[in-house]
C-alpha cells in the first residue's frame, strides 16, 4: 500500500512540475508578444510619416519572432493558433508573392501580412491569461 501512494506521489509531482513548464513558457510568450504589441506604434509612425524603414522594422521584429512564438505554440500543443497564424499572414504574403506582378499590389498584400501578423500576435496575447488559469493547479 504504501508503494502505491509513493507511486501517485511521483506522477503528481511530475504532473506538477509539467504545469509549472506550460505556465512558464506561457508567461514568456505573454512577455514577449506585450513588447512586440508595442512595437505597433511604429505603424502610426507609418501612418504619420509614411516611411519604409518604419515597415521595413516591424517586419524584422515579426519576422524574428515568429520562431520562437511557433516553437512555444508547437510545445504546449495548441495546433489551431499555429493553423490560424498560417491562415491569417499566409495567405496574403503568398499572394502577394504569386498572383501579383506589380509591385504596389505586393506592397499592399505584403501590408496586410504584417498587420494580420499584429492581430494575431494580438489575440494571441489575450488568451494566454486564460490559458494560465486553465492549467494552473486549484488552490
Amino acid at each position: 500500500m504504501q508503494n502505491t501512494k509513493t507511486v501517485m506521489n511521483i506522477m503528481e509531482n511530475h504532473k506538477d512540475a509539467d504545469v509549472q513548464k506550460q505556465i512558464s513558457m506561457l508567461k514568456q510568450l505573454h512577455k514577449v508578444l506585450t513588447y512586440m504589441i508595442r512595437s505597433l506604434i511604429l505603424i502610426i509612425g507609418y501612418l504619420i510619416i509614411d516611411s519604409i524603414i518604419i515597415t521595413s522594422i516591424l517586419a524584422v521584429i515579426a519576422i524574428s519572432s515568429v520562431p520562437y512564438m511557433i516553437t512555444t505554440l508547437i510545445k504546449l500543443k495548441k495546433w489551431d493558433w499555429i493553423i490560424g497564424c498560417i491562415l491569417l499572414v499566409g495567405i496574403p504574403l503568398i499572394l502577394g508573392f504569386t498572383v501579383s506582378y506589380e509591385s504596389s499590389l505586393r506592397s499592399l498584400f505584403f501590408l496586410i501580412s504584417l498587420f494580420m501578423f499584429y492581430f494575431f500576435c494580438w489575440i494571441l496575447r489575450s488568451n494566454i491569461s486564460g490559458w494560465i488559469k486553465d492549467i494552473s493547479p486549484r488552490s
